[in-house]
């Protein structure tokens, strides 16, 4: 056997093989299992087609799966026998195996359902999981040979791929089960909005609302203690025990497996104070133990309050934390939830269970007996099943309740009482269970009551399960109190059921349009918290006037306190930017209006992978105005003071000059879904006098328009809208609606021909002459005026679908009316011989050679060559990383990588970014400069393109280096002087060859790029300078756009040198 792995992100790789290797199993009837005849069996045989649907299939393989990952965890964790499962398909080896697989797997099978009827499945795995397996002969074989793959218990162990038991599942930050059933045991979740949240940004999350919260309480404390003011101290413990968080849509229990962590620990911190005090106590008394402390007073309330945490005491007189009941106690305390799904209830209990046992050791070593599942029945009794958003008004339901059942809710809360005096004993909270459930068929009736009164339909009650928050947590709600905390990632979709859709729009008083459930979770969340509330949702209701009342509601009666950007890769495919707001009910709200809060400041920034925060910038509550009560953000304080400026003196971009927005051509309201769907006028040929160019927005780069990515439209078509032909003759600026992935910020090129284009693509038309258009161009492409976009409005500004608004271009400030023209006339034949040399040499590639090899092959053989052979026949002369042994450089992560050429040796360098700072991770000098190039080149398209590059490892396994037939120091030469011969010739290259003018020969590429990045270093010195801007305003600009140290330094750099020569001058 190998040694065991630790469950990380590769075990969810291995969930669907496992799912995979079981999707062939034929299921039948549970009656064959138990007729005992094997030619009854084998006449089932084809049953399983009859009985099961190949739909069916999955579902029931990764059901399958499930099972036995629960089974092993289980053991891992030391609640059951360990190894229990490899064992016990080994001793069935051994009774069985001279009987035949099939022999074996029936034995086993049965092993695994007697395993199910004898421990504790907390709702998530059937009791007979396994029963209506077909054990048919035909079917026997295979199945027992992926059996043993799966389960990783093949005696050759030849397959390198493990299985369940040579995982170790106690890492429970890798959410398995709800991997599992998210993937396969749930027919649309993710159309329903939901998705799993990991675990660095639940974290993350807990640590800004219940930490901070908690230590409050903890603090008080302390304080209290310190200062011998006892009746405070105890009243600060009992907050401290009657502190209660909720997770509204709780899903699989990420936030509140980090939620009961954070307690815990914070738990143990006061334990261990108040042990210290009382250490301190004795050893200054003289005293070494609790019977020699005489009755103490300050002894005895010391312990009182470490009685009422739940501390207990062994026969030495020593107290301890760690025991199963206080488990028991702190779930029950604090750990609410609310879930529509039941089965995902039952992994969150499972998730929150799980994370109890490894922090308490005593449980981990001494198991957990089955008779007393008290950890599980307080999670059974704080978690509950419905529709969070349905329901009766709480008032409503709190009258209802004292008015019809006051004597079952005492009972209830008795039953809660008796419970935390002795978690061991579960039957009270099974009898309240039973009683709520009573209750819950009487407040059915009064909802649909209700729903007439209020002329909503009672259809609703068919479409979900309505929920009615003070019967479930009559503890907290019951006299109109709330949460000391609300946390979550609620659903960010429409709800899809008419009913439900009505219901909710006449129910939430704060809400307009068409909201996302997620604004109604943050609306229900604010209403029942006390204390803080931390919710990660879509960012776009800080801005769209929809949500104005919630952002109303929010902000006059709370603070928002932190907003923080989710990494893109956190919910990948979801397709919205996410962020995780934290707002504050206990302190001054957010409105502006507030004199205690003249200078308070809304912190923003990233929450990074590994789960801290990053500030980026701050905002000031003031800057948040109603009736608006617009958020933005992207724009601090110091950006706006820098725009601020820009607009002093400037001339707005609408003075000077016309925009508009392209061609739309489909429209229903003029042409069939079909015409739509095939977009039938356009044509990437020209197929007739009709048809003219159609220039698309990635056909435009900064100061070049690549005609090669042109098609062609139709313009005898019926055009829904087409812009006046004054935007489309002529010289004109085109800017790209969104940039492209590869180049951040405004893009914009010239052009004077006619030109027909989509409204992805706005048009500048100067209606002053006295401005260039080149002037011009040079602004909209330069960083500061990038800078002013972002402060003028926050979708530019997004990580997901960033873009840039007729009305934001209209607003940009314009200074200077031609000084820019000389370098930007520079810039524009630049970016054509760049592309040019790109579309040459990716033309002679792929009409050369179809074989590459990855740069760390190209590494790898390179140290291997043998000093006798010919040096000429290396590409690489040095390089300052071995891909074999330097792991440390090769594994970190970054952000971002950028490969960097030397112009004057065939060297480079690739840095990783973190933000703007920059870290040189390898540094390779290569034969000559063709074979810098190419590898150059190589590495630009890898990082230009969609490929997951998180480190420099990645970086050399999945660049992607031509060779050829030959070596490849001679395809190297022999491919870049063909581009080199071909350079500025041809029909292809009118564009280029007019504008070429160049300063060097032979073409080169790496020198084409740092001219390129020389030249925008000084235009935007140059920008900086028309408008105005000192050094260190320039750096702020840089900085805040996180643009790489090197280019800050010499972009700022320039600018001193410029107004140095003008003081000069």
């Amino acid at each position: 056997m190998r040694g065991r792995l630790t469950v990380d992100t590769d075990v969810f790789e291995h969930l669907e093989r496992w799912v995979a290797e079981l999707d062939f199993v034929e299921f039948a009837d549970g009656s064959e299992r138990e007729s005992g005849s094997g030619s009854e069996r084998e006449s089932g045989s084809g049953s399983g087609s009859e009985n099961e649907s190949e739909s069916d299939r999955p579902e029931k393989a990764a059901g399958l799966v499930n099972t036995f990952v629960y089974i092993q965890t289980l053991g891992d964790y030391g609640i059951t026998d360990a190894g229990w499962l490899r064992e016990t398909w080994e001793r069935r080896e051994r009774t069985h195996g001279h009987e035949g697989e099939r022999a074996v797997l029936e034995a086993f099978f049965a092993d695994v359902d007697d395993w199910l009827d004898s421990n504790p499945c907390v709702g998530l795995v059937t009791r007979d999981a396994t029963s209506d397996i077909d054990l048919s002969a035909s079917n026997s074989n295979r199945l027992y040979q992926r059996f043993e793959r799966v389960l990783g218990v093949e005696t050759a162990a030849s397959d390198a791929r493990p299985g369940i038991t040579e995982y170790d599942f106690t890492d429970i930050d890798a959410d398995v089960f709800g991997r599992i059933y998210e993937r396969y045991l749930v027919e649309g979740r993710e159309g329903h909005g939901v998705y799993y949240t990991p675990e660095y940004v639940s974290q993350s999350l807990v640590d800004d609302t219940v930490a901070t919260q908690l230590r409050r309480l903890s603090t008080r404390i302390e304080d209290a203690v310190e200062a011998d003011s006892w009746d405070d101290a105890e009243t600060a413990v009992a907050a401290f025990t009657d502190f209660s968080i909720l997770d509204p849509a709780c899903g699989t229990g990420s936030f509140l497996v980090a939620a009961y962590a954070t307690i815990r620990e914070e738990y143990d911190r006061v334990f261990d104070f108040l042990a210290r005090e009382r250490q301190s106590r004795r050893q200054s008394s003289g005293e070494t133990s609790r019977g020699d402390s005489n009755g103490d007073e300050r002894d005895e309330r010391l312990e009182s309050l470490q009685k009422t945490l739940g501390y207990t005491e062994d026969d030495h007189g020593t107290s301890h934390l760690r025991t199963r009941p206080l488990v028991a106690r702190i779930v029950t305390r604090h750990i609410h939830g609310i879930d529509l799904d039941q089965h995902a209830l039952a992994i969150a209990t499972l998730n929150v269970w799980l994370e109890a046992v490894e922090h308490d050791q005593r449980v981990a070593s001494r198991g957990v007996s089955v008779d007393e599942p008290c950890v599980v029945t307080a999670l059974d009794a704080n978690l509950g099943c419905g529709d969070a958003l349905v329901g009766l008004p709480d008032e409503q339901v709190r009258t209802r309740l004292r008015e019809r059942h006051g004597d079952e809710l005492e009972a209830v809360s008795r039953a809660r009482e008796q419970f935390l005096e002795a978690p061991d004993d579960t039957r009270s909270l099974e009898r309240a269970a039973a009683r709520r459930s009573q209750i819950r068929q009487d407040l059915d009736a009064t909802f649909e009551a209700y729903l007439e009164a209020m002329e909503l339909p009672s259809d609703v009650l068919d479409e979900t399960t309505p929920f009615y928050w003070p019967l479930q947590f009559w503890h907290v709600l019951g006299d109109g109190g709330g949460f000391d905390c609300v946390v979550g990632n609620p659903p960010w979709v429409i709800e899809g059921k008419s009913h439900t859709k009505q219901f909710l729009q006449q129910t939430y008083e704060h809400q307009s349009g068409q909201p996302d459930l997620y604004r109604y979770f943050l609306e229900r969340s604010f209403s029942t918290t006390t204390g803080r509330l931390g919710m990660v949702t879509p960012n776009t209701w800080l801005s769209i006037p929809g949500a104005r009342q919630l952002r109303r509601l929010l902000l006059c009666n709370a603070r928002l306190e932190k907003i923080a950007f989710v990494p893109d890769s956190a919910f990948a495919g979801v397709g919205q930017n996410s962020i995780a707001v934290v707002v504050d009910k206990n302190t001054p709200q957010t409105d502006g209006h507030s004199a205690d809060i003249e200078n308070t400041q809304i912190r923003v920034g990233d929450i990074e992978p590994t789960g801290t925060f990053r500030e980026v910038r701050t905002i000031q509550v003031t800057d948040i105005a109603p009736p608006a009560y617009h958020v933005n953000p992207y724009v601090g304080t110091s950006e706006k003071s820098v725009v601020s400026k820009m607009d002093a003196e400037a001339v707005k971009l609408r003075e000077i000059a016309d925009l508009t927005v392209g061609y739309q051509l489909y429209h229903r309201t003029l042409h069939s879904d079909a015409q739509i769907q095939n977009e039938v006028f356009h044509s990437e040929t020209n197929v007739g006098d009709d048809y003219v160019t159609d220039t698309r927005a990635d056909a435009l780069t900064r100061y070049h328009l690549d005609r090669s990515k042109d098609r062609y439209v139709d313009t005898s078509a019926a055009f829904f809208r087409i812009p006046p032909r004054r935007f489309l003759d002529g010289e004109k600026l085109l800017v790209r609606e969104v940039p492209s992935e590869a180049e951040i910020g405004l893009i914009a090129t010239r052009s004077t021909d006619t030109l027909l284009f989509p409204k992805s693509v706005i048009s500048v038309v100067l209606t002053d002459d006295t401005y260039d258009y080149e002037h011009l161009l040079g602004l909209l492409n330069s960083r500061l005026l990038y800078l002013a976009s972002l402060v003028t409005g926050e979708k530019m500004s997004q990580d997901l679908f960033p873009r840039v608004s007729l009305t934001q271009l209209r607003g940009l400030p314009i200074e200077g009316t031609t000084e820019l023209t000389p370098l930007v006339r520079k810039l524009e034949r630049l970016a054509a011989e760049r592309l040019q040399f790109r579309r040459l040499w990716d033309r002679h590639r792929e009409r050369g050679t179809t074989e590459t090899r990855s740069l760390t092959q190209i590494l790898s053989e390179d140290g291997e060559t043998p000093h006798s052979e010919s040096e000429s026949e290396t590409p690489i002369v040095s390089c300052s990383v071995a891909p074999e042994s330097d792991t440390a450089v090769l594994e970190r992560e970054y952000s971002a990588f950028e490969v960097v050429g030397s112009t004057a040796d065939p060297a480079m360098v690739v840095y990783g970014l973190e933000g703007s700072v920059e870290h040189e991770l390898l540094r390779a000098e290569f034969r000559n400069r063709e074979l810098l190039q190419v590898v150059y080149l190589s590495v630009q398209s890898l990082l230009e393109s969609r490929a997951k590059v998180e480190h420099l490892g990645h970086v050399l396994e999945k660049t992607a280096v031509p060779v050829g037939e030959e070596s490849p120091v001679e395809f190297a030469v022999h491919t870049i002087r063909e581009v080199r011969d071909s350079f500025g010739a041809g029909d292809d290259w009118d564009d280029s060859r007019r504008a070429r003018e160049r300063d060097t020969d032979p073409a080169d590429i790496v020198k084409i790029d740092d001219a390129t990045a020389t030249a925008q270093m000084e235009l935007d010195a140059a920008v900086f300078d028309c408008y105005g801007l000192t050094n260190a305003e320039a750096r702020t600009v840089l900085s805040v756009l996180d643009i790489r140290e090197t280019v800050l330094e010499q972009t700022v750099a320039k600018l001193a040198y410029r107004q140095k020569s003008e003081d000069d001058a």
